[in-house]
């Protein structure tokens, strides 16, 4: 399933060779990277994602099997992690809520607002476009998100982001299908609102 050269770079990474770690992290950090800061809502909370993935990569490279391509793993690795975020989020707003409930303090707003007044200028539309595709993508469900991601981003086919996920490629399709119409559909809102 992997060519020779893969292989002997995955050797390399487990007889922990530093130069291959350096080469890993050069061949796959902006990608990680592009993928955690789609997942998350700072440049600072994305950079510690990436590095979590790539100490989760290292702490597990023996692990690797080669049942499939490194960079299939690495960016199941990178699909864990962000899951793994979002999850604890979602605990954290938990007991932030029963606290609100019950201390009185406010539960923290989303970092991702939409802004109410947009300016003519094209790179300030450009920035605020930029915002609001991230705030509606915040609004998919996680799977949706992630596959969209790994599709119109990062350009993956079908079936690695079936191997990515653990899932069906039927499943896939259909993840990408719902997350697109929904997208649309907010995207949609936004335009009849700011004609």
């Amino acid at each position: 399933m992997i060519d020779q050269s893969e292989e002997l770079f995955i050797n390399r990474l487990k007889e922990g060779h530093e130069s291959a770690f350096r080469q890993l992290v050069y061949i796959y950090g902006n990608r990680i990277f592009r993928i955690c800061s789609q997942m998350t809502s700072t440049l600072p909370e994305a950079e510690d994602l990436t590095q979590e993935v790539f100490i989760a990569i290292v702490e597990s490279i023996l692990q690797f099997k080669g049942q499939s391509k490194i960079s299939t793993w690495i960016h199941k690795i990178a699909v864990s992690k962000c899951l793994e975020l979002k999850r604890a989020k979602v605990a954290k707003k938990r007991a932030g809520f029963v606290v609100s409930i019950f201390g009185g303090k406010d539960i923290n707003q989303s970092a991702l607002e939409i802004p109410d007044h947009f300016s003519s200028s094209a790179a300030i539309e450009n920035e605020q476009l930029s915002l609001i595709i991230k705030a509606a993508l915040n609004k998919l469900p996680e799977n949706q998100k992630m596959s969209l991601i790994l599709s119109k981003m990062e350009e993956y086919s079908y079936k690695e982001i079936a191997d990515i996920m653990n899932i069906s490629i039927p499943a896939v399709e259909s993840l990408i299908f719902r997350a697109k119409h929904y997208m649309k559909k907010l995207l949609a809102d936004f335009y009849e609102k700011n004609k």
